[in-house]
């Protein structure tokens, strides 16, 4: 497996692989909340090629379980104590060469070549000395931060630089602050309503619990709450609404939580064919044969050819009959098809006929059926056909 950045794609592929047809087409995953916007799959040679969209700041890490090869693209974490979130060093290089030079003037020095406002707290002090060449000036800042175990935190175009136990305590210190306000700012209470999503479920997923539904939850029920220690949720299924008690701040995490969660399933068209099938053939062939002469009565010569029957008639008459009556049954309600011919003499004393039928029949299979149902996608649904047949149970 090859895996390289290509602009601002991610191109992966599989070496001496081949990929189904059905396979071979490209994926619009922009709705999954990730980086990821579209991911195209193509046979190209011998090989299998990836092609992954990502936008934004992003990273992403590969590994292979068991047979799977995963493919990790997640949004780039912000990190306040790097100046460049990216892998290496990126700022314009710079060349220092100082002996036993005081720190704060140093800084001044790095601050003025990269026209960054620099904020030093009053507990740093202390000398360096350095040579540098030609290096990025972000990694020459890194470096003589970490020499001297100072800290850095970054805010617009404003450094601020204090020892690190400095700035842990400064940060411990924020954070305990805001949890005190958190447990002083006033609850407000917000009903929110849900289009396509259960209220119990949306209650289930605010408390980090399973029994979010049908009354009052506090949200200390589990750490992966979205409410505060001091909110709750009431959701109300005959209206399908929430209402959540809460402070401000995490009023505006749970709205943004339901425009999410609160969205239409895509549907899945299920459809069947039931067909009847029938493949019929039939033919049928039919003939009949007579005569007649003058001065003999051929009515009583019944099917068998030139048998006489006795004589009857005046003789000057011509009779008729048919001493062959085979004719073609009809099929399907269709009749068959006729031809007939008669011959005479000229002085139409005698003749004779013939008479053919013919039919074929030709039957072909019906639809009966087409029954379809919609379904909300991964949730099953099922198409019976048959005859239910009821019956007593004693």
């Amino acid at each position: 497996v090859d895996i390289r950045q290509q602009g601002a794609n991610l191109v992966v592929e599989f070496l001496k692989s081949s990929l189904p047809e059905g396979l071979r087409r490209k994926l619009d995953v922009s709705d999954f909340g990730t980086p990821v916007q579209a991911v195209t799959t193509f046979q190209t040679g011998d090989r299998v090629r990836m092609v992954i969209e990502p936008k934004g700041d992003w990273e992403h890490s590969a590994y292979q379980s068991d047979t799977q090869f995963v493919v990790e693209v997640r949004p780039r974490k912000v990190d306040p104590g790097k100046l460049s979130q990216g892998p290496g060093y990126t700022g314009e290089k710079l060349s220092l060469n100082f002996q036993s030079i005081e720190i704060r003037s140093l800084l001044q020095v790095i601050a003025d070549f990269t026209n960054f406002n620099i904020i030093t707290s009053d507990s740093v002090s202390g000398t360096v000395t350095l040579r540098l060449k030609d290096v990025p000036w972000d990694q020459a800042l890194d470096i003589i931060l970490q020499a001297k175990s100072l800290g850095i935190r970054k805010n617009g175009n404003v450094l601020w630089i204090a020892p690190k136990d400095e700035i842990t305590a400064k940060e411990k210190l924020d954070l305990e602050s805001k949890v005190a306000i958190q447990n002083l700012e006033p609850l407000r209470t917000q009903s929110f309503q849900l289009n396509y999503t259960k209220a119990a479920e949306i209650a289930s997923q605010l408390t980090g619990a399973g029994n979010g539904g049908g009354g009052g939850t506090g949200g200390t029920t589990g750490s992966a709450s979205i409410l505060s220690p001091r909110g709750s949720v009431i959701a109300e299924p005959r209206t399908n609404q929430l209402f959540v008690s809460d402070i401000s701040s995490r009023l505006e995490r749970v709205q943004e939580l339901i425009s999410k969660l609160d969205i239409p399933v895509r549907q899945v068209l299920i459809e069947a064919r039931i067909v009847e099938a029938s493949d019929t053939f039939g033919k049928s062939l039919g003939i009949k044969l007579g005569g007649g002469r003058s001065g003999v009565n051929s009515d009583t010569l019944n099917s068998n050819i030139g048998a006489s029957n006795g004589a009857g008639g005046s003789a000057n008459s011509i009779t008729s009959g048919n001493f062959v009556n085979l004719p073609a049954v009809g099929q399907n309600g269709y009749n068959a098809a006729t031809f007939a011919i008669s011959l005479f003499r000229s002085s139409a004393s005698r003749f004779i006929s013939l008479e053919l039928s013919a039919l074929e029949a030709d039957g072909a299979g019906r639809v009966v059926s087409s029954p379809r149902v919609v379904t909300a996608d991964q949730t099953k649904a099922l198409i019976e056909q048959g005859t239910e047949l009821p019956y007593q149970v004693a």
